[in-house]
């Protein structure tokens, strides 16, 4: 993560903890926006066929470059099989699909269901010969925005 971004993170951390503290009855319903945005930043990145720091997996890893495209070997086999080449990991839809954001009292999560794509992690993280092309990223314009709405909050 760079340090930029890992500063944004802490101050995000910062606010919420004081959110947590002073504005218990307003936390769940700012997390429930966050976790909107953090699933359209998810969105985002498959619109865009990736926006990330092109180093890192984690969350905190957006940037601005796109995934790896497909290898020869791939769309070799794509052709053969009567695929579709683009886009990049949204040929049929289900990975993008299958990404939930929840919020509850003190937590966001990020869901995929798991069962119905089992090569999520794959993807994300990379294995062997296929590249990672992180999905769950946040950029730094994600992070700021995040952090100007509960910094919004803890002025009123």
């Amino acid at each position: 993560m760079g340090k930029m971004k890992e500063q944004i993170a802490n101050k995000i951390a910062e606010a919420l903890n004081e959110i947590e503290s002073d504005y218990k009855s307003r936390l769940l319903p700012t997390l429930e926006v966050i976790a909107a945005l953090v699933h359209r930043a998810i969105e985002e990145n498959f619109a865009r066929r990736g926006r990330w720091d092109g180093s890192g997996t984690g969350i905190f890893s957006g940037g601005n470059q796109r995934w790896k495209p497909l290898a020869p070997t791939t769309i070799e086999k794509y052709k053969k099989l009567g695929y579709e080449l683009n886009p990049t990991l949204d040929r049929g839809g289900l990975l993008r699909r299958s990404i939930a954001t929840y919020a509850d009292k003190k937590n966001i999560a990020v869901v995929i269901s798991v069962a119905n794509v089992p090569y999520a992690a794959v993807h994300q993280f990379g294995s062997g010969r296929i590249p990672a092309r992180p999905y769950i990223v946040l950029t730094e314009q994600d992070l700021e925005i995040i952090l100007d709405l509960l910094t919004g909050l803890l002025k009123k």
